[in-house]
This record gives structure tokens, sequence and C-alpha cells, in this order.
């Protein structure tokens, strides 16, 4: 009996969009794998965002235009609808390079959560992922390079609109969970986000200060200045 083709779910967050929606559904059905579900979950846009996606409705395997509660409450219904192998999200303004099929087919059954490569942004910037101590102080994954075993996947916490994804991980790596970590750039990251934002630093003390308290909070401060301190240094 021949053995089933591993399936990745890829699920793509979307709200009025219109002028990058194309190129992140471009970007996820020209794949040459060719067990990708494709799942996109739009927040009931207004803006022709809609109409793109129609474009493609024969290559996507689940769409939705409907009112939600947040682009994590759109990711939670894409974890739902999603049945592959692994998960990874591949939002609006994103773009997926690659698929790291062969080593993702090789580790399925191994101890850890998920894969996790790097991603680059549109100046070209490389975020490696990792996963190491210094989680207590920032996201070290990236979720548009993390796949995401479909067993192991939990939901979001919708109390957070913006960090969400890192106070999931933040969570994995509490209770001493394994990811595996690879170079491979997986896709291209957006900065234009929210997440990129001013308005994310006070949910990030939030997060860390619920799993670790205020201490972990101070140290925290200080390593991403130093880490902003040091990025200018390199301009």
């Amino acid at each position: 009996m021949k053995e089933a083709k591993l399936k990745i779910s890829v699920v793509t967050v979307c709200y009025n969009a219109v002028d990058v929606i194309e190129e992140t559904i471009q970007s996820v059905v020209n794949q040459t794998y060719d067990n990708v579900e494709y799942i996109i979950i739009d927040g009931g846009s207004t803006d022709g965002t809609v109409d793109v996606i129609k474009k493609y409705q024969d290559q996507i395997a689940h769409w939705v235009s409907e009112p939600d509660k947040g682009i994590y409450d759109a990711m939670n219904k894409g974890i739902d609808i999603a049945t592959g192998d692994y998960i990874i999200n591949i939002n609006c303004g994103d773009q997926l390079y690659y698929i790291p099929i062969d080593y993702l087919a090789s580790h399925l059954n191994d101890s850890s959560i998920g894969i996790c490569g790097s991603v680059i942004d549109q100046f070209n910037n490389i975020q490696k992922a990792n996963f190491t101590k210094f989680m207590k102080l920032r996201n070290q994954l990236p979720h548009q390079a993390m796949f995401y075993k479909k067993k192991y996947q939990k939901k979001y916490d919708l109390n957070y609109k913006i960090l969400a994804d890192y106070n999931l991980n933040l969570s994995y790596y509490k209770d001493n969970n394994k990811v595996d970590i690879i170079l491979d750039t997986i896709s291209l990251h957006s900065t234009d986000g929210v997440s990129n934002t001013k308005k994310s630093i006070s949910e990030l003390y939030s997060i860390i200060n619920q799993h670790y308290g205020i201490f972990m909070c101070i140290l925290a401060f200080a390593y991403n200045k130093y880490l902003g301190l040091k990025s200018r240094l390199y301009l």
C-alpha cells in the first residue's frame, strides 16, 4: 500500500488587502509541491480583496469572507479548518518561498512540536529562528517560517491582539517542548504589520510579565534596548 503523501496546510488571513493579497496568493499556489491545502480567511473585506481571492478559488481548498474578532481569531478559524500534517501562516503581504518537504516528512514523528526556518524582509534583513532561553525576552520563532504539527497546534489567546503568536510560543517553551530549527529561508515577511509598531510594546511586556514576572520584564526591556542600539550602529 502506497504511503500517504505529507499534507501542508497554508493559512492566509487578510482584511482589505487588495494591494498585496495577489502576490501572497501566487506565492502559495505556485509552489511546486502539490499536496498543499490552501486556506484563506478574510475578515469581510470591502476593497476588492474578495474579487482577487475569487480569481484563484479553483486553487484554494477553502476560503471564507466574514467578520471576525481580529487576526488571531481568523488564524484560529484556519487552525479549525486545516487538515494537514503541518500548518504554516502566510498572511497578506507575506510570500511563501519554500517548503522544506523532505525535512518536514523525516521529522513528522519526532518529539518536536514543529519546524521553524528563517524569514527575510523587504529590506533583505534575515531573521533566523531559535528556541532558547532568550524566548523569555522576545519571540524567536517567526510564524511565517514556523510549521506547527497539526496534532500539537494550540489556539491563539484572543486577549492578545498583536503578539498572541509570541504568547503561544512562550507557553510551548515553558512546557519544555522542542522545536526543530533549520537555516532555510522559508518566506518573505512584510514589516508593515502592527506587530512591528510601538503598539506592540505594552503587549510584549504584558506577556512576559504573565509568564515570568516583573523582573524578567526589566531584563527584556534592557535586552531589546540593546538590540535596537546595536541595529542602529550597524546601519
